[in-house]
């Protein structure tokens, strides 16, 4: 892990999402690992920066849930309302980690020329050998 990596870990964005669901339907979490949801806090949280193509695999892995991936919610327009708040609550979450991307190129020019370099491989490894 590069300390650019290590600076995107401790990085975790969070927007508020009220819903009954104590848990995130499978189907949303597998789809990536690095989101989260805190049931007390009413939080849906993300380590990093959401890209676009992030944000867009966790949309569509949303516009696909059923009933039958839900714990607690049973009807239709509830289900409706969750896709709706998550993908509200994930363009908040995209907002504020591209504003953190902003600042950092900003204030440190240098390593943003790096991450942008790195950022394109897909594998830690990869990325270590840049």
């Amino acid at each position: 892990m590069n300390s650019l990596d290590c600076y995107w870990a401790q990085k975790r964005l969070w927007r508020l999402f009220i819903t009954d669901e104590e848990n995130l339907p499978a189907p949303v979490l597998i789809a990536d690992a690095k989101l989260g949801f805190d049931p007390f806090k009413k939080e849906l949280t993300y380590a990093g920066v959401l890209s676009a193509s992030a944000r867009t695999v966790l949309e569509n892995a949303a516009d696909s849930l059923v009933l039958g991936d839900m714990d607690i919610i049973t009807i239709q327009p509830d289900l409706d309302t969750f896709i709706a708040d998550f993908k509200t609550a994930l363009g908040l979450i995209s907002t504020g980690s591209n504003n953190e991307l902003t600042t950092f190129g900003d204030s440190q020019p240098e390593l943003k020329t790096i991450y942008d370099s790195v950022i394109p491989e897909t594998t830690p490894s990869a990325q270590s050998q840049n």
